[in-house]
């Protein structure tokens, strides 16, 4: 087994509470913004070696789910993706000289995911079609295909 087992504090760099609440509530505004939880960071009001990044929060978060209330969370992605609509829609009417929609929607793409199912969908499109055409081969086709792949 890797690492400690769950519930091991002996390596929690936040062991107070209060420090915990305060970076998980910088952790949500930061969100909220419209940030990226990888461009987030906590730095200790006193002790820089205590400061941590998203991957610490979120595993604090995995571990202590009791802890820290997910209303916090949902609310704070919720508020981060109407920024970025709002963007879009200030973009759509024209609010922004020489404004990019392509910028826009890759922002989207990568931040939302916006286009995941549909390459998804296409994959599997393709793997079905290939499948087909394998099956309805003849079974001497079939054959030999397993022997040229190795089957």
């Amino acid at each position: 087994m890797a690492g400690a087992p769950k519930g091991n504090k002996f390596g929690t760099k936040l062991k107070d509470p209060d420090h915990r609440q305060m970076a998980y509530k910088q952790y949500c505004q930061h969100l909220a913004e419209g940030y990226s939880k990888k461009s987030w960071c906590f730095i200790h009001p006193t002790d820089i070696k205590k400061s941590l990044t998203w991957e610490t929060m979120e595993r604090y978060m995995d571990e202590s789910p009791q802890e820290f209330d997910p209303i916090l969370m949902l609310t704070a992605k919720t508020k981060g993706m109407k920024y970025f609509e709002d963007e879009g829609r200030k973009l759509m009417r024209g609010q922004y000289r020489n404004g990019s929609p392509e910028v826009w929607k890759t922002c989207m793409r990568n931040k939302y995911d916006w286009d995941k199912e549909t390459v998804e969908a296409f994959v599997k499109c393709s793997a079905d079609k290939i499948l087909e055409g394998i099956r309805s081969l003849s079974p001497a086709k079939q054959e030999h295909y397993k022997k040229v792949k190795g089957k």
